[in-house]
């Protein structure tokens, strides 16, 4: 599954994908990857707060946008409105590549949500999933 955005420049910002060992670095940046897991609304409140969701996106390409040696500020330049849609996508399908499903059905929720159909039933294989949010696979976190 790729995972990135292109930005206002046409110019493609591929994502670093989540592992288990970046859980809190991506809590300290904002992002919450088990509470957006559980509840995508979570991920709207993310994006509303402007620093925070900067900051997740230079988590997830940073390395990237320093490699083209572009600025902060150049790289925020190529973010407008259509291009922070489709960031925020971005970072939802990371939140769902994350988790152990096979890769179709991963692709078969996130093509479901991405057409608005998040609210019908969850994709075959995930029989656990909620209905309107990403699979959150049962034991897949230590308790305690």
């Amino acid at each position: 599954m790729r995972l990135g955005f292109t930005d206002a420049t046409g110019y493609e910002w591929p994502f670093r994908r989540i592992t288990l060992a970046d859980y809190d670095d991506l809590a300290a940046v904002g992002l919450d990857v088990e509470a957006v897991s559980e509840d995508l609304g979570k991920l709207a409140d993310l994006i509303q707060n402007r620093r925070k969701f900067a900051a997740v996106l230079w988590w997830f390409v940073g390395a990237a946008v320093e490699a083209a040696k572009l600025t902060p500020r150049e790289f925020h330049a190529r973010l407008d409105g259509d291009v922070m849609h489709a960031a925020a996508i971005a970072v939802r399908d990371a939140v769902i590549d994350f988790f152990p499903y096979p890769a179709a059905v991963k692709a078969k929720l996130i093509g479901r949500l991405t057409a608005g159909q998040g609210t019908e039933e969850a994709p075959d294989g995930c029989d656990a999933a909620p209905t309107n949010t990403p699979p959150s696979p049962a034991g897949s976190t230590p308790e305690g």
